[in-house]
């Protein structure tokens, strides 16, 4: 499951915990991320997508990439006509890793790809 900014949630310790009930794995990724700003229950996280807000870690829930994604009903950056352009998501993106830069960068080449040929129909 990739999230809206291309996380991929399948890698992350707070979803692997949710799925599979590893409450110390939980208090671990608390202790970790944020200076334990929020409890153990409060990382329990489904993932990032349209339908998982009520099921979304306490951090997650509030991101602003996220928020701008499905307030414009779009199923991943990528297909933003914004992408290049957005600040938030570029500055995101290249902080993060290499691994989110290139796999952003290909899901907007394929995105882009998928369009120009539903429009040369």
């Amino acid at each position: 499951m990739i999230g809206y900014c291309g996380i991929d949630c399948l890698g992350c310790n707070a979803y692997k915990a949710t799925v599979t009930g590893n409450r110390d794995l939980l208090v671990e990724v608390s202790k970790k991320f944020w200076d334990g700003r929020y409890q153990p229950e409060e990382w329990a996280c489904l993932g990032c997508g349209p339908d998982t807000k009520p099921f979304m870690s306490a951090y997650c829930g509030g991101c602003e990439i996220r928020a701008c994604a499905a307030g414009k009903q779009l199923p991943n950056c990528a297909a933003c006509p914004d992408f290049e352009d957005c600040r938030r998501l570029q500055d995101f993106i290249t902080g993060e890793s290499e691994t989110l830069s290139r796999t952003m960068g290909w899901l907007r080449q394929r995105y882009l790809a998928d369009a120009k040929a539903k429009a040369g129909k």
